[in-house]
């Protein structure tokens, strides 16, 4: 009877962790959504890209290091990024991006053969995302810059 607990405890556990991290994780999805809804209503400018998964890798100054997925929109005049977790909003004005440049490395990391956007502004900061489609953000970018 008592190997029953030793397996079982361990094993009911898991299961009531795994489905609290993902109703979790469900909650933070919605709060982004509602948050970028918010968003798109008070941003200036005509939609370039609609809001869609994105997984900031850090930055060299201003933003922090910190990788985070979240949410990603460009209009003609902002480029915005708003996190699942966490506190690193970016609002980039275009007047804010001199140039973008692609690189599977950044920040000295490299996750396989994905190429990194990097966003490169005029104060010299350096800031690199995952996207789904770097061609279409890339002929998005050449819009506005």
């Amino acid at each position: 009877m008592e190997m029953v607990y030793y397996i079982g405890l361990p094993v009911v556990a898991a299961i009531v962790l795994f489905f609290g991290i993902h109703y979790w994780m469900a909650r933070k999805r919605a709060e982004l959504r509602e948050s970028l809804q918010q968003d798109l209503a008070m941003t200036p400018g005509n939609m370039l890209i609609p809001p869609q998964k994105a997984s900031f890798r850090g930055a060299t100054e201003r933003f922090g290091k910190i990788k985070n997925d979240g949410a990603a929109f460009l209009t003609s005049k902002m480029f915005v990024f708003r996190p699942l977790i966490g506190k690193t909003v970016i609002n980039l004005e275009k007047q804010e991006i001199r140039s973008y440049r692609e690189d599977v490395w950044f920040l000295t990391t490299r996750h396989g053969n994905k190429k990194h956007l990097v966003l490169q502004l005029k104060d010299g900061t350096e800031v690199g995302f995952f996207v789904a489609d770097n061609e279409q953000w890339k002929s998005a970018l050449n819009k506005i810059i």
